[in-house]
């Protein structure tokens, strides 16, 4: 792979490097960057949202579920929520690869059934 100069690429330039980009290296070297940032954050949100204008195969709007560390105003984390479903199955699909030991994890609207609100490690 070549580098090439901002100001000279071309947007089929810039498609194929991203195109050649392994996506789940970028996507490793990413998650390990924001769970470092993590560990000087104690405080957790968790938050669903459907995206506007972005939609399933089978026409139902896409809903997300996403861990944001409040005083990084970073997302660290997200996951899909089934369309079949609610937030609740996918707290735990969210929140199983976070270490969050030792951090104050909170939800808005997210219905926690007592189960779920003592998912702490």
């Amino acid at each position: 792979m070549q580098y090439f100069k901002a100001d000279e690429t071309s947007e089929s330039t810039l498609r194929r490097f991203l195109q050649d980009v392994d996506a789940e290296a970028v996507d490793a070297a990413l998650y390990g960057w924001l769970q470092s940032l993590s560990r000087k954050d104690t405080t957790l949100a968790i938050d669903g949202k459907t995206l506007r204008g972005a939609y399933q195969e089978n026409g139902r709007k896409i809903h997300l579920l996403s861990a944001f560390l409040q005083q990084k105003c970073v997302v660290i984390a997200q996951c899909p929520v089934d369309s079949k479903t609610n937030e609740i199955p996918a707290l735990q699909t969210l929140l199983g690869p976070l270490d969050i030991k030792d951090h104050i994890v909170t939800g808005d609207a997210l219905p926690y059934p007592e189960r779920h609100g003592m998912l702490h490690r």
